[in-house]
């Protein structure tokens, strides 16, 4: 979830060339759009319109997922093309320092030191254990201890950026010391270990925050992700998957909203939704994922997702993902709560109306944040990428950028 927006890739095996695929923002954009749905969409006000589109919201934490799916396919990608130049790993490591850590940390930084205490019951847990999120092990943290509460509880989607940065410690290594194939064999291990530790944890009394949090549990779709991207750079077999793209997406769809309906509820904690409804769910983003990049120009899905809106969204998602959990609690703060517009707009319009407003401010905060943290480094990044290709005498338009 934390790629440049603008990424490019290539869609040809190890090619020099640089393909830029818009749609790939418009999918970042709609992972963005779902947490943020999930987060404020939730009904707080009786109503069959308020606890439809509650029912629907559920399914928003799933864009986590998604952004899984789409780093696992990313970051592969780009360490399968630029894995044979020189200064590999630290090109890769310096590149993803540079666009990831400043946001991360000034938020962390803005929120444990200055936002939490001058909130109502000060910063709570979060200030205690502070340094497992300081050094990207949050997650674990969350696993061994629990949520975070209070004000901190609006730390608590941090553990899924502990998960990507740990695959982005890893997955260069893997790269260096396996061929294609051998990735490919340690992608399939991966997946299929993820989904087997889940149903064993399940099965030994662990609580299932578990198997939603853990890097181990919680790898198969960055995996499905790596497992796209090596068919991305052998010859036309990712085109060759749209036809059973086309029929898995919906069918992940239907199933989804099967299991919710069948089982009350599509929550991220159950066992019984992390062993059978997520791993459908996974399949079904990584088949939007292949339509999304090797559907044929003009196909209505790759002009939804190269839609103006959704790439829109794909530019600051990483700014909305850092910040958006906070400034809901903010605007919560102002008086701006479903209860206290139900009465006029009625409870479909409650819902819809404190969901837009929280989505607008989120990303009027994305924007700003955006221009002022993540920009100035992301323009250095490329200048030293640039810097570092021309004392190696390559053009610089030769790197898959991300």
């Amino acid at each position: 979830m934390v790629e440049q927006p603008g990424l490019t890739v290539s869609a040809a095996p190890a090619s020099d060339s640089r393909s830029h695929v818009p749609a790939l923002d418009g999918v970042r954009g709609l992972a963005a759009l779902l947490v943020m749905i999930f987060h404020f969409g939730r009904a707080e006000v009786p109503g069959s319109g308020a606890a439809a589109i509650g029912f629907f919201a559920q399914f928003g934490w799933g864009g986590v997922d998604l952004f899984f799916v789409l780093s696992g396919f990313l970051i592969c990608g780009i360490l399968l093309d630029t894995r044979d130049r020189p200064a590999f790993l630290r090109t890769f490591y310096a590149r993803r320092t540079l666009r990831i850590f400043p946001l991360y940390f000034a938020f962390l930084a803005a929120y444990i030191f200055v936002i939490a205490p001058r909130l109502p019951g000060g910063a709570s847990d979060i200030e205690a254990r502070q340094r497992w999120l300081w050094l990207y092990v949050g997650n674990f943290d969350v696993a061994a201890h629990g949520w975070y509460s209070g004000t901190g509880s609006h730390a608590n989607h941090l553990w899924s950026l502990a998960i990507e940065e740990q695959f982005y410690l890893l997955a260069p290594f893997a790269v260096l010391l396996l061929s294609r194939r051998g990735l490919a064999r340690l992608a399939v291990v991966c997946a299929l270990g993820a989904l087997a530790l889940r149903v064993a944890l399940a099965h030994t009394g662990f609580p299932g925050r578990w198997g939603y949090v853990l890097t181990f549990t919680r790898v198969d779709a960055l995996c499905l992700g790596a497992l796209l991207a090596l068919a991305a750079r052998r010859g036309d077999l990712l085109q060759r998957l749209v036809p059973i793209a086309r029929v898995v997406a919906p069918l992940s769809a239907v199933f989804v909203v099967a299991f919710a309906l069948i089982s009350g509820n599509f929550d991220s904690e159950s066992w019984r939704t992390l062993q059978i409804g997520l791993p459908v769910l996974t399949l079904g983003f990584a088949a939007l994922l292949v339509l999304a990049v090797a559907s044929g120009e003009g196909s209505w899905i790759r002009g939804t997702f190269e839609s103006r809106a959704l790439r829109f969204l794909g530019v600051y998602s990483y700014s909305l993902y850092i910040w958006h959990p906070l400034v809901g609690a903010l605007v919560r703060r102002t008086g701006l709560r479903q209860a206290s517009i139900v009465g006029p707009l009625g409870s479909t319009g409650a819902v819809l109306v404190t969901l837009a407003v929280k989505i607008a401010v989120a990303t009027l905060v994305a924007i700003v944040s955006y221009r002022v943290i993540e920009q100035p480094f992301l323009q250095l990044k490329n200048r030293l990428r640039a810097a570092a290709w021309r004392t190696v005498g390559v053009s610089s338009t030769a790197v898959s950028d991300a």
